[in-house]
């Protein structure tokens, strides 16, 4: 009797301790209900009712291009290819995505279409998602790149642009003018490229000519400081003179050793041929002084040299000639390649005009803001609990 009076007694025990509490107390679930509805819900609603009661539609335009190269005509083959002094180390559409969205599109779209009054349009009350006033340059930037989307593949060199608007005829001529001003930017760097191209062989076909003229200027100089237009010629009418003087040298002095077989020395004969001989000798010997280096004397020229001047002289003007021609050939075919078009932008999509707004997208915009709400709420949570534990 004494064993089952204690098991009886023991029993309110367990059943005690069975209705212990596990669980955080009502006062705790309540305020956590409270802090969700607080932090969570009541923001969520606030956003949705934003976006659903205030926020203004926008239409979206898209537009799709690339960059197009003339490639394999001729004067490209000869130039080495004249579409890479542009760089291949940065592709087009990398170029093109950095100015859309770069501050110079926006001034350029700005005095276009005034981004004031596009962006920030009469009767529209949303200023979360409208221009704000007085915007600097900076500011309608960075407004400018949350309208845009680009999407580009450096690899195929295709670019695909959406322009968002508050209405869809402007937000078509958007996404024109941005069309417009990329055509315009890769008109530019090929014109900057073909440029560089021809002024170099500008540079060259300007020292071509340069060097010709002083060429041929210098020969001038040299006819008349001689007063001689050919030395060539010249030489070979006195190499007929100094020729025809020996052949008479030769004939006088054989007349003149036969005189002296039949006669003396002192026949007025021979004395006449030796005073032919002597006349004939010297004048050969002045004739080789002329072809031979100028002693200075009776200013004659001395031809060796001036041969030798004008052989020099003839070469520079013949290897002038040369370069010159070949710096033509190499001009006028630069100039032939940069009457070419060797880059342009294609439209594979031309600029769409929306029926139905697209943006804000309101129900994605609200379960992202809950999301956000959602685990800002549960982070703070933890670590309040995990603060009052380790107290």
């Amino acid at each position: 009797m004494d064993q089952s009076m204690m098991r009886a007694d023991r029993r309110p025990d367990l059943a005690l301790g069975d209705l212990s509490p596990v669980g955080p107390p009502p006062s705790a679930r309540g305020r956590g209900l409270l802090t969700f509805l607080a932090a969570v819900i009541l923001p969520t609603v606030l956003v949705a009712g934003y976006l659903y009661a205030v926020a203004a539609d926008r239409y979206a335009s898209r537009v799709g291009f690339s960059v197009r190269a003339d490639e394999g005509s001729p004067a490209s083959l000869m130039l080495g290819g004249l579409g890479e002094l542009a760089g291949r180390s940065t592709p087009d559409s990398e170029i093109l995505a950095a100015f859309i969205r770069s501050p110079d599109l926006v001034a350029d779209l700005d005095a276009v279409l005034d981004l004031d009054r596009v962006f920030r349009p009469e009767g529209v009350r949303d200023p979360l998602f409208t221009l704000p006033q007085a915007a600097s340059i900076e500011a309608k930037t960075a407004y400018w790149r949350r309208m845009i989307r680009v999407d580009h593949d450096a690899r195929t060199g295709l670019i695909d642009l959406t322009v968002s608007a508050f209405d869809p005829d402007t937000a078509q001529r958007l996404a024109r003018e941005v069309f417009r001003a990329s055509a315009a930017t890769i008109n530019a760097l090929s014109d900057e490229a073909r440029a560089a191209a021809t002024r170099q062989t500008a540079d060259d076909l300007d020292l071509a000519m340069d060097r010709l003229r002083r060429a041929r200027a210098a020969i001038t100089e040299f006819r008349g400081r001689h007063r001689i237009v050919d030395p060539t010629q010249d030489l070979r009418s006195q190499m007929g003179v100094l020729t025809s003087l020996e052949a008479e040298l030769v004939d006088a002095t054989l007349e003149r050793d036969l005189l002296l077989e039949t006669t003396r020395a002192t026949d007025q004969r021979v004395v006449g041929l030796d005073r032919r001989v002597a006349v004939i000798e010297a004048r050969i010997t002045e004739e080789r002084r002329k072809l031979g280096v100028d002693s200075g004397g009776a200013g004659a020229p001395g031809y060796a040299a001036l041969m030798g001047e004008y052989e020099r002289l003839e070469v520079d003007r013949e290897f002038a000639e040369r370069a010159y021609v070949a710096a033509m050939a190499a001009h006028d075919a630069a100039l032939a390649e940069a009457r070419r078009q060797t880059r342009f932008l294609a439209a594979h999509v031309r600029p769409t005009r929306a029926e139905t707004p697209e943006f804000p997208r309101r129900a994605e915009m609200t379960a992202v803001a809950f999301a956000a709400f959602a685990l800002l709420w549960a982070v703070v949570s933890l670590g309040y609990a995990s603060l009052r534990d380790r107290q």
